[in-house]
């Protein structure tokens, strides 16, 4: 169907609707006219939306894709051994024992002239440092908050994966990420990741020993 054919069959349509809207059957045609050029624009409208969608999804996979190849040349990938792990007894360790198990890997006692080597002594003097450092915010932000905060500013003393590419990878291992998530899914991890390891890490200071399952 021609574009001519198109716009009679349109106000064809428009005079059948409504009969005494014009006189002339030339006002129906210019009004069938006008209607058509603002749908064709519309629809190019859409198909431009859709092609800078298109062009920023595949940017966005670029970036990632480089950002991926970034890391893993800097060897920035499974740094700390953080691979989904089992206990001493062998069982398969939980999303939450996991988590504590990556905080104690992370702990860097190096740059305090620390020679400690016991996973609870090492939490302790963590515990230690987070009051020297960060404590003062305590009462004024809450012991969570000033922890997360406290993560955030990537502490020496306990550096934890901070890339997104890293965190999501994490996640998909320990099973609280669909290899196949949505972005949307991703970015709830991400956006909760570091205050759910630093309720992880508040756990571990409230331990008075550590179970066997921990390394």
């Amino acid at each position: 169907m021609t574009t001519l054919e198109k716009i009679v069959k349109k106000a064809q349509a428009l005079k059948k609707s409504y009969p005494n809207k014009f006189a002339k059957w030339t006002d129906y045609v210019k009004e069938a006219s006008k209607e058509f050029k603002n749908s064709q624009l519309s629809g190019k409208k859409k198909t431009k939306m859709k092609k800078k969608q298109t062009i920023k999804k595949t940017s966005a996979k670029k970036e990632s894709d480089r950002v991926r190849a970034e890391v893993k040349s800097k060897k920035f990938i499974m740094p700390h051994g953080y691979e989904v792990r089992r206990s001493k007894l062998g069982a398969l360790m939980s999303i939450s024992d996991n988590a504590k198990q990556l905080l104690i890997d992370c702990i860097d006692l190096s740059g305090y002239e620390k020679n400690i080597t016991n996973p609870i002594d090492k939490i302790r003097a963590v515990e230690k440092i987070f009051y020297t450092e960060y404590g003062f915010m305590i009462n004024r932000i809450g012991k969570l908050k000033a922890l997360t905060e406290w993560l955030q500013g990537l502490p020496s003393v306990l550096t934890l994966p901070f890339y997104n590419v890293e965190i999501l990878e994490i996640a998909k291992k320990w099973g609280s990420l669909k290899i196949n998530a949505t972005e949307k899914q991703e970015d709830k991890i991400l956006l909760n990741y570091w205050n759910y390891m630093a309720n992880q890490l508040l756990q571990l200071f409230n331990k008075k020993k550590l179970s066997n399952k921990f390394n």
